[in-house]
């Protein structure tokens, strides 16, 4: 079984929005954010970034995606 915080760190490099990913999985935003903090703080690394307004992935995020995906 997949943790649902996978999940939401899989919509969200999908969307690459907080904001459309919580519409897209009928959450909050802020939860949201807090399912993202929560596998930081797991995984200890950062998975994504600002630059300049715009939000990155890291090459940590890159990796978990690769992982999740190939899990699900």
């Amino acid at each position: 079984m997949i943790d649902q915080k996978l999940i939401t760190f899989l919509k969200l490099c999908e969307t690459m929005n907080y904001h459309d990913t919580a519409e897209a999985l009928n959450m909050t935003q802020p939860a949201v954010t807090q399912h993202i903090k929560a596998l930081e703080a797991e995984y200890n690394c950062n998975f994504f970034v600002y630059d300049h307004r715009t939000l990155a992935k890291s090459r940590e995020a890159e990796i978990l995606e690769t992982y999740v995906r190939s899990a699900v």
